[in-house]
């Protein structure tokens, strides 16, 4: 039998009823808007058993590295870019940080605009971002649109000695879009913030040492033409990625994450070149080119063969400097048309052009445009005889095409490695012995100049050690801390100034036939000339020892030298003569003869002769 209750009794059990559904909705009401308490933990399970923060994809987006004593440590070094306390070192607690700000998502900034690649990857392992409150992140989206990337493409301007930054080459990324000109692109680059006042020491110290910040930057791309081709004289490598939209819309997520985030900056490892491997792998998981492939140092020239060896090239184009369009332009002239050019930019008379009607129509245009070319790049303010000369151009009937200049020039990606190894056997003093030597870096002048800027050298801590057979005795022989040599030949169109500086620890014998230890500098400046395939050069030097051997513990050396250096496609010879007498300290005079013969075996193996004495 059904028991009926009065009607006041069932008014009560109503209101308590809603009483307890008001209750339960109010402490749900967080649960309801924010969705984290419900979410959350499924999430965090899932995350657990994958193991994500232990995966490649996610040490990529934080720039996790294993450390030595175990563990991972980031190395990015700017605190925002972590969401938990510990987050630089503790992959797993940035990973739940991560997830729960991501549910959460009430802040002025939301974490999802923030960091849009880390919720893009952990989406694609979790699959929640369709269960969250839509938001519109407009800064994102607004920069997004102004880059409008179709496909990315790797640039590599090559070595410019005459800027310590640039020495070893630099790298970046152009972001390119579809139907327009790459000049119109921008760049995606890394650098370091340099203090203006500091001086070469300081520069040079803090960069090793990482005692600049290193920031992402984003520039017209032909802004940076200009500075790296034109201003800079260096020639410019473009090599076209074959990364997928979907990957390029990562790499873009990923830049937009890290581009006020700054990172300490390391000129030997962690920099401009090492940082856009970072950037790639994230775009492409899977090559982790940042983990597994790279020594204690990473050069421009090699991170461009780590990329190509990964399979993420697909074309390559090279756009010459503007001193390398003028010598390729120059010599496919004969030597009459080289006169001639000549006389065009440097001679005032009316009737210069009447000798262009000793050639043909094509041969006239090119000797016209090389003439502008080159009165541009000596004298920008002539701007009367430029025009004089590009209206003879344009009163000749030859299409551009048809009067066009070749450019080329060997690939990088065709250079030999960077470190040598070497073996040598000697004798000294009727003494055998071996030699065991290994340079980290980066290139010598008679090594192959395939991918190299012939007559340019740079050596860094090139350690060779010495085996005296008869003795039993191993000592270092020689440990070149720096090294830079660049032989740059006077042209019809400019007079650059060839350079040298070394600075290394040697033994050699003395005058008494005692042999000593060596702190030696060598510093040099002069000229040099080419008559292919041979550069001689001759310059002032300055060479400084100190020993303990020396009377006053040193000997400052002002002499010169000459040499010759011959460049074919297998071969290399180094001719050398420094002469010097000593002003101060010991006072002794000095006299150096080099030779040095490199036969190329193959592009990384060589056979090399030498004799010094």
């Amino acid at each position: 039998m059904a028991h009926i209750l009065p009607n006041k009794h069932r008014g009560v059990n109503i209101i308590r009823a809603l009483s307890v559904f008001v209750a339960i909705f109010v402490l749900m009401l967080p649960c309801l808007v924010q969705g984290e308490p419900v979410l959350l933990p499924q999430l965090l399970q899932r995350a657990e058993a994958l193991h994500l923060d232990q995966q490649a994809g996610w040490h990529n987006l934080l720039h996790y590295k294993s450390h030595v004593f175990g563990g991972v440590y980031s190395q990015a070094d700017d605190e925002r870019f972590f969401l938990a306390t510990d987050g630089k070192l503790n992959a797993h607690a940035e990973l739940v940080a991560t997830l729960k700000a991501l549910l959460e998502d009430n802040q002025e900034y939301p974490v999802r605009c923030r960091f849009p690649a880390r919720l893009h990857w952990l989406d694609t392992q979790l699959h929640f971002k369709n269960q969250l409150p839509s938001l519109s992140c407009s800064e994102f989206e607004t920069w997004q649109q102004k880059i409008n990337t179709s496909h990315v493409t790797l640039v590599f301007p090559a070595m410019y000695l005459n800027n310590p930054a640039s020495m070893f080459g630099h790298t970046f990324l152009r972001l390119d879009q579809t139907n327009k000109s790459s000049l119109l692109s921008y760049t995606l680059s890394y650098g370091a913030q340099s203090d203006p006042d500091d001086n070469a020491l300081q520069y040079v110290m803090n960069g090793l040492a990482g005692g600049y910040k290193g920031v992402f930057s984003v520039q017209p791309y032909y802004e940076t033409v200009q500075a790296y081709g034109d201003i800079e004289h260096r020639d410019i490598w473009e090599y076209t990625l074959n990364l997928n939209q979907e990957e390029v819309k990562q790499l873009l997520r990923h830049a937009w994450e890290i581009k006020n985030i700054h990172f300490d900056y390391y000129f030997m490892r962690e920099n401009c070149s090492y940082r856009l491997l970072s950037l790639l792998d994230v775009a492409r998981p899977g090559i982790n080119m940042t983990h597994d492939h790279l020594p204690v140092y990473a050069l421009p020239v090699d991170t461009v063969k780590l990329i190509a060896n990964a399979g993420l090239i697909n074309a390559t184009h090279y756009r010459p400097s503007i001193t390398s369009r003028l010598q390729q332009m120059y010599l496919q002239l004969d030597e009459k048309a080289q006169i001639t050019t000549r006389n065009m930019v440097q001679v005032e008379s009316d009737d210069r052009f009447s000798a262009l009607d000793a050639y043909n129509e094509i041969e006239q245009a090119r000797i016209l445009e090389l003439a502008s070319d080159w009165l541009q790049f000596t004298n920008k303010d002539n701007a009367q005889k430029n025009h004089e000369l590009l209206l003879a151009r344009s009163r000749i009937e030859v299409s551009a095409e048809a009067a066009a200049f070749v450019f080329d020039a060997d690939n990088p990606l065709e250079s030999h490695g960077t470190a040598k190894t070497y073996l040598s056997y000697g004798k000294h003093e009727q003494q055998h012995f071996f030699d065991l030597g290994f340079r980290p870096a980066f290139h010598d002048l008679t090594d192959s100049v395939r991918g190299f800027s012939p007559g340019a050298a740079i050596k860094v801590l090139d350690t060779r050690l010495r085996w005296y057979e008869d003795e039993q005795r191993l000592q270092l022989q020689q440990l070149d801390l720096f090294s830079l040599t660049a032989l740059v030949p006077v042209r019809p169109w400019s007079k650059p100034v060839s350079a040298k500086l070394s600075v290394n620890i040697n033994r050699r014998l003395l005058t008494n036939n005692v042999e000593s230890k060596f702190l030696s500098l060598d510093m040099g400046m002069g000229y040099s000339a080419e008559w292919s395939p041979v550069i001689v050069y001759a310059m002032a030097d300055m060479a400084v020892d100190y020993s303990r051997k020396l009377d006053d513990n040193h000997a400052v050396y002002v002499g010169g030298e000459l040499g010759a250096l011959m460049i074919t496609d297998k071969n290399q010879i180094l001719a050398t003569i420094w002469l010097g007498d000593s002003i101060s300290g010991e006072q002794t005079r000095k006299e150096v003869y080099h030779w040095q013969f490199q036969h190329a075996l193959t592009q990384q193996h060589a056979l090399m002769l030498q004799y010094e004495t």
